[in-house]
């Protein structure tokens, strides 16, 4: 998706108005976060509940 078209949704659904520099530098922060949480180490073991 294009910077100008999260520019045009936000603005149709939630009535915000922000510039595409805004929109640019929350989009590359979250990517940024969401690549870290992607490379994070994994435990060794992780507890599993099963509800019936």
């Amino acid at each position: 998706m294009r910077v100008s078209d999260i520019e045009a949704e936000k603005h149709d659904i939630y009535g915000i108005n922000l510039s595409t520099s805004a929109i640019s530098i929350i989009t590359g922060k979250e990517t940024q976060l969401a690549q870290e949480w992607q490379n994070r180490p994994l435990e060794s073991l992780y507890l599993i509940v099963w509800m019936v």
